[in-house]
């Protein structure tokens, strides 16, 4: 069967679905500013701004020049190493365009939706025979989600309202770096996997895929590099009792090899380099350490898929006597291990894992169309018991604009006062500040902070403990304002956030330089 037959007239409605997906997850940061009080400032991120803003900051380095990454969320933060070259890039991108770093941000999300969008197409198309299965597939995959809005009234989340990495159209909408990553695994997958073409160009191609991973999401390596594997390991027992050494002479089986050895070539100078860091860095080891994304339960999972699941399952055996179903199996099987494996960041290992489980629900699909049911009506229903989801997730972050809630707003004095240090501190002065002003600040001036971060920040739970200490301060004013001089601590910045318990006993000691109504900046003296 030609699996180009009817491909044209599928390409330009798919095409226009697309645009219309990347606009769909643009439409909100656009509706938001006009939502927000007068009184608040959108903070340019509907979903996670705490991460949002660690994003803007490292991009602030890049915007000053910097091709290595100094932490700004810490007292200590040891000497810049090449990390976070993503961002950096969008920096200097932002410098050099005359751009808003917020606009190149958003700008470089909807660019890694699009390669994501197009590399999703070319999947299908080649996973399914049909235009009408393949375009299914991107369908479900665009703008698809699971059935954890269900589970809300009942106070049980499901993944596709907690982890974006496991839901494509959330990927796109969370920040710029999860599309993509996605893109590039993809990518990376498709170049080892599709044997059509010059070996030199997919494994150039794979290459530059493992290289893209490595710099942007290195630990998503692990997909590929278990899947790939494992999917050879299951086509050389099906075609035993052939030797080894004459199945991996096989053309297609050899490209894989290759190409796979060109993957992992590419990411290895950015993993080995974290690694090393983790050991010979202080900042960074302790930065590590306290990185932890553990997966929800399995059953968050299986409603965050929903009905994925019994699709792919009433699919996979209908897939499973080629190599391209058996590859999606393998692919679903090797990587909801994955989630679970004795790593830190198991969650952020969802990335991708929506693809195989909707090919193999359209395979479903058609198994259930050879049992005589309408499967056009199928898909649309599960369509609209799959979106909500993601409505959801859109719609609340919309809601806390409309009510200035923080973190996804916060006021306009301190975004006055964020501009006014900005231009009057001196490069990488710390600052005393609460919580979400330490997180935030680092984005809009070229300071440090006490405390910024609960993974960004090495030894957290001490830096936090330390600046609620500092703010508190209820002892002798005189030991209060030495405290702060031998932290090295030369500015300050309240507001009503940290004068909630009242004001610190040094606080007259310090220098007002500036007020923005109840925000306050103050400089230690002696420093």
């Amino acid at each position: 069967m030609d699996k180009r037959r009817g491909s044209g007239q599928v390409a330009i409605p798919l095409l226009l679905f697309g645009l219309g997906v990347l606009f769909l997850t643009l439409a909100p940061y656009l509706l938001a500013p006009g939502l927000t009080p007068r009184d608040k400032v959108f903070s340019g991120f509907l979903l996670n701004p705490a991460d949002g803003f660690t994003y803007l900051a490292k991009m602030r380095q890049g915007y000053q020049g910097a091709w290595a990454f100094r932490l700004p969320y810490t007292i200590r933060p040891g000497e810049p190493a090449f990390l976070f070259v993503y961002h950096l890039f969008l920096g200097h991108v932002a410098r050099a365009s005359g751009l808003a770093p917020l606009a190149v941000y958003h700008g470089a999300r909807l660019l890694g939706g699009m390669a994501l969008f197009l590399l999703v197409v070319r999947f299908c198309r080649w996973a399914l025979d049909e235009p009408a299965q393949w375009a299914g597939a991107v369908l479900l995959i665009m703008v698809g989600g699971g059935l954890g809005w269900l589970g809300v009234p009942f106070g049980f989340l499901g993944s596709d309202l907690t982890v974006p990495e496991s839901i494509p159209f959330l990927t796109v909408y969370v920040n710029a770096h999860f599309g993509v990553a996605a893109a590039a695994l993809l990518g990376g997958l498709l170049s080892i996997v599709v044997a059509e073409g010059r070996l030199a160009r997919l494994a150039a191609l794979a290459l530059l895929a493992g290289t893209v991973v490595g710099a942007v999401q290195p630990f998503a390596a692990a997909i590929p590099a278990a899947v790939v594997p494992a999917w050879l390991c299951v086509e050389y027992l099906k075609r035993r009792p052939l030797s080894l050494s004459a199945w991996v002479r096989e053309p297609s089986v050899l490209h894989s090899l290759l190409t796979l050895g060109a993957f992992v070539l590419g990411v290895m100078p950015w993993a080995a380099y974290d690694a090393w860091l983790t050991v010979v860095h202080p900042a960074i080891a302790g930065w590590a350490q306290q990185n932890q994304t553990p997966s929800p339960s399995p059953w968050a999972y299986m409603l965050g898929f929903g009905l994925l699941l019994p699709l792919a399952a009433l699919g996979a055996r209908r897939a499973w006597p080629t190599p391209r179903g058996r590859l999606m199996v393998v692919w679903i099987v090797i990587q909801a291990a994955l989630l679970y494996a004795p790593f830190p960041l198991q969650r952020r290992l969802a990335l991708g894992l929506y693809f195989p489980l909707a090919v193999l629900a359209v395979e479903g699909l058609e198994e259930l169309r050879r049992r005589g049911r309408d499967v056009r009506r199928m898909l649309i229903f599960v369509l609209l018991l799959s979106v909500p989801s993601n409505a959801l997730v859109v719609g609340l972050g919309l809601l806390g604009v409309r009510q200035g809630r923080s973190p996804v707003t916060y006021s306009a004095q301190e975004r006055a006062a964020y501009s006014w240090m900005d231009s009057h501190l001196p490069t990488d002065a710390l600052v005393l500040t609460g919580t979400d002003n330490g997180n935030r600040l680092p984005a809009f001036a070229d300071v440090r902070v006490v405390y910024g971060h609960p993974f960004e920040t090495p030894n957290a739970a001490e830096a936090e403990a330390l600046m609620r200490s500092l703010l508190t301060w209820n002892g002798d004013a005189r030991q209060g304002l030495e405290r702060l001089r031998g932290l090295g601590v030369s500015w300050v910045l309240l507001g009503p956030e940290e004068l909630t318990s009242g004001e610190p006993a040094w606080l007259s000691l310090v220098v007002e330089r500036a007020r923005f109504g109840e925000v306050a900046v103050y400089e230690v003296p002696g420093l």
